[in-house]
């Protein structure tokens, strides 16, 4: 076996567990988040174990962790949706999501019953290296094992469309969330969660392909194995690396929402409130401006607010304030000519330079 393809499977190991223990000993940065995601690396620390023992075709040891390994595979997308969640979502409740777990939790116990309690060391041996590829339907319990690898193969694919779909629609409920939340809400989106999941998607895909056919009997060289692999360990340690420092970003302020849930106001009365403080105060040169802050001057909630920017400008409040910013922005570009655009756009109430263009690229000429 080559040194290289040797190095292709341990480098997998190392990194998760440095990640790991960078987010567990951040103890001013503490959350559950970052603890999730500490847990998460540990967990495809154990998948990348397997991994070795297996492909390195160590099946004595590979036999005593086998179901585990099964366990913690199927544990990886839910846990990436779960983290994504617990970033996002509002009132983030974690019992909420164990039900993703139950189909690892499954295969946990179904597996080790049948490799632990009905099969003796040379049939366990026999499975792992021969029978999994060149199948003997004569023996029962086997055939059943087989089955069971079958049923787990075509649930990891599944998870992989299954949990990348509702990452995505995750994420974008995010992006309105936000773009109806905060003035500037660039540093608010989450972009590298969105490429995260287009990489994680195809090295999956072509990982778990090749985990299923073992290349070393298909193709005959082990080495066919290290692309993929080493492309899903490289998405794992992004995905690990952007949460050491990834924030929670939950939108939320449950005072404000309870103060004003009753009162209830005319959506073109709302808007006509609305124009003239932002046109009287100029609140929209505050950069860090939010919705709540609009919502505390004008007396109501959120979702009044917004809903009444929505119907009468057809704008989220995003697009709303940055309209004001555009004309703001304008104006000092008349008097100021020789003013550059990253002095125009702090002037106006963008938060960055790449706001402005974004917003100057996004106005219909």
């Amino acid at each position: 076996m080559s040194i290289s393809y040797i190095i292709i499977l341990l480098s997998p190991i190392y990194v998760p567990l440095v990640i790991s223990a960078l987010l567990f000993f951040q103890f001013e940065k503490r959350s559950f988040s970052k603890q999730f995601l500490g847990v998460f690396m540990i967990n495809t620390t154990i998948v990348f174990v397997g991994n070795f023992y297996y492909f390195t075709q160590d099946f004595n040891t590979y036999a005593l962790m086998h179901p585990l390994h099964i366990f913690v595979v199927l544990m990886i997308y839910p846990g990436i949706y779960t983290y994504t969640s617990s970033l996002v979502r509002r009132n983030f409740k974690l019992k909420q999501h164990l039900w993703h777990y139950a189909p690892a939790l499954f295969y946990l116990i179904i597996t080790s019953f049948i490799f632990f309690l009905l099969l003796n060391s040379e049939e366990r041996f026999y499975f792992l290296s021969e029978y999994r590829h060149f199948p003997d339907f004569s023996m029962p319990i086997l055939k059943i094992l087989f089955i069971i690898r079958i049923s787990n193969m075509a649930l990891l694919f599944g998870q992989i469309f299954f949990y990348g779909y509702r990452t995505f629609k995750l994420m974008r409920k995010h992006r309105n969330d936000i773009e109806n939340t905060f003035s500037s809400p660039n540093k608010f989106r989450l972009s590298w969660i969105k490429s995260f999941n287009i990489l994680f998607f195809f090295t999956a895909i072509s990982s778990i392909g090749f985990y299923a056919i073992d290349p070393s009997k298909v193709f005959g060289n082990e080495l066919v194995l290290a692309v993929p692999l080493f492309c899903f360990s490289i998405a794992i340690w992004f995905f690990g690396i952007m949460g050491i420092n990834q924030q929670i970003l939950i939108i939320e302020d449950i005072e404000i929402e309870l103060l004003y849930e009753e009162i209830q106001t005319d959506s073109n009365l709302l808007f006509q409130q609305i124009t003239s403080y932002f046109e009287l105060q100029k609140s929209f040169l505050d950069a860090d401006l939010k919705i709540f802050d609009l919502c505390k001057k004008i007396g109501s909630n959120r979702t009044y607010i917004s809903n009444a920017i929505n119907e009468n400008a057809g704008l989220n409040f995003s697009g709303y304030v940055n309209s004001y910013r555009i004309k703001e922005a304008k104006q000092i570009m008349k008097e100021n000519p020789l003013c550059t655009l990253e002095v125009v756009g702090e002037r106006a109430g963008f938060g960055s330079l790449s706001s402005f263009t974004r917003a100057l690229k996004s106005v219909k000429p």
